[in-house]
């Protein structure tokens, strides 16, 4: 600890980090094959019935319905 993004993910040991592991080859590979720039966003991790209310959706979600400027971390 801490994590480097370097560091080798080859071994995950939950479903999350399978799947999270798996579209980040997939994107590599597509966008190698095609030469197509990808990014991908794993939106359900954010938002659905499980949502955590601290998770940046549901305060953006907040701020804009109540008319507040959404702020930066930096």
């Amino acid at each position: 600890m801490p994590f480097r993004e370097i560091d080798a993910a080859d071994h995950p040991v939950s479903l999350y980090a399978a799947t999270k592991k798996s579209a980040e080859a997939m994107s590599h590979s597509y966008a190698h094959l095609f030469g197509i720039p990808t990014t991908c966003f794993r939106f359900f991790t954010v938002y659905g019935a499980w949502g955590r209310p601290d998770m940046a959706l549901f305060k953006f979600v907040r701020a804009i319905l109540a008319g507040e400027t959404i702020e930066s971390l930096r």
